[in-house]
């Protein structure tokens, strides 16, 4: 495991330029298509017991 570790890292910090921003930006994206599909799902009226 540890050598998987390793590689892993080692690789992570070849690809420094990529994986940063892969890092960074992947969680607000995330949370993104989350409030779009709640969003839309207001908007079609499937949550609207929720308001109630």
């Amino acid at each position: 495991m540890l050598l998987a570790l390793r590689y892993c890292g080692r690789e992570l910090a070849r690809l420094r330029r990529l994986t940063v921003p892969a890092m960074m930006l992947s969680a607000p994206g995330g949370i993104g298509l989350d409030y779009i599909a709640v969003g839309g799902a207001l908007h079609d009226g499937h949550l609207q017991y929720l308001l109630q």
